[in-house]
């Protein structure tokens, strides 16, 4: 895949939004369960279409491995030190324990969202193994070690085969494996002019109408499906779980394409995603306070606090994540202004 497309970056800002709204709001059974369906899917989807094909495949076993441990875990324990440092005290058998397990805070309650980079490490792991014998013209090889990972998670029925949950979200890993193939798939499909997104714009009525229906489809979710996360392994009915999931990422990643000319400076907050990902409970905590603060000024004859949390949480993730960019952007110019001068633009 040839520079940054701007609809993926547009596609990642709706994420990182809905990640941090999402958790926001997670009081609100309803809204917070159609956003956990699929925003999580939609990132794991993501990195499968960023995955540049030369990387997974210029090299071996050792030097695929070394380059994502450069990725995700030396960020995850960059991150993890910076909560610590937050936190005030460091615990080596708590960073064990989290790490060990990926837990959501297990320990280190300012560190659960570091669990996607763990898991996202095993995923690609997973991924290149399954793409070696693929590629290499053993798809059913493929095949049946997608069966045999499955059957170590509660995808079968646990009388078939025995489940517990495994170190480092492996299970998690192996749920999410399909939306990163998935994401591969679509990204060698876009150079095809016959696929939706890429398709002329006089093409595309039945594709409007699809994002529509997909739209609509999402709202049926907590009725047919109810709660779901992939952290915890929580998918329900998981034919349901991955309906609904592919069809949440369709429509963001549809609608994304549609307003990428549109507008001019959301895709930069998707450009950016992994930091607001890696420091969203900074967000977290002064939402806590901002609501603290404004639920002691209101009158409850206003009616439901909850609506009232939604809308002004969704203004307050739009403002702050354009205002992080712009600041981020701005002392990066700065920087570089002043490193190489002012012939640089």
């Amino acid at each position: 895949m040839l520079g940054r497309k701007k609809y993926i970056d547009i596609a990642k800002a709706f994420g990182i939004c809905l990640v941090i709204f999402g958790h926001l709001i997670c009081g609100n059974g309803y809204l917070s369960n159609i956003i956990f369906s699929f925003h999580m899917p939609l990132f794991f989807l993501l990195s499968g279409y960023t995955e540049k094909r030369r990387e997974m495949f210029g090299g071996g076993w050792g030097e695929y491995i070394a380059l994502q441990f450069k990725r995700l875990i030396f960020p995850y324990i960059l991150f993890y030190a910076i909560t610590v440092l937050f936190v005030g005290y460091f615990d080596l058998n708590g960073f064990v324990r989290d790490t060990y397990l990926a837990h959501a805070g297990a320990y280190n309650n300012f560190s659960g969202h570091l669990w996607f980079l763990v898991c996202l490490f095993f995923v690609k792991l997973l991924a290149f193994i399954f793409n070696q014998f693929y590629d290499s013209g053993y798809k059913y090889v493929a095949l049946i070690f997608l069966i045999i990972i499955f059957s170590m998670t509660k995808v079968f029925p646990p009388e078939l085969f025995p489940y517990c949950r495994y170190p480092f979200k492996i299970d998690s890993a192996i749920i999410a494996l399909p939306f990163y193939l998935l994401g591969q798939i679509v990204s060698k499909k876009d150079s095809d002019e016959s696929f939706p997104f890429s398709c002329p714009h006089d093409k595309r009525l039945i594709f409007y109408i699809c994002v529509i229906f997909a739209l609509v489809g999402l709202l049926f979710e907590p009725t047919l499906n109810g709660s779901v996360n992939i952290v915890f392994l929580q998918t329900n009915d998981i034919v349901l779980y991955y309906l609904f999931a592919i069809i949440g990422c369709f429509a963001v990643i549809s609608i994304s394409k549609l307003i990428e000319h549109k507008i001019k400076y959301f895709h930069l907050i998707g450009k950016y995603s992994l930091y607001f990902f890696m420091f969203h409970w900074l967000f977290i905590l002064l939402w806590v306070k901002i609501v603290s603060f404004y639920r002691h000024q209101v009158i409850s004859a206003m009616g439901n606090m909850a609506y009232i949390d939604c809308i002004l949480g969704l203004i307050f993730v739009l403002i702050m994540t354009s205002f992080c960019t712009y600041i981020y952007l701005g002392i990066f110019k700065y920087i570089k202004h002043k490193i190489y001068g002012s012939s640089i633009t």
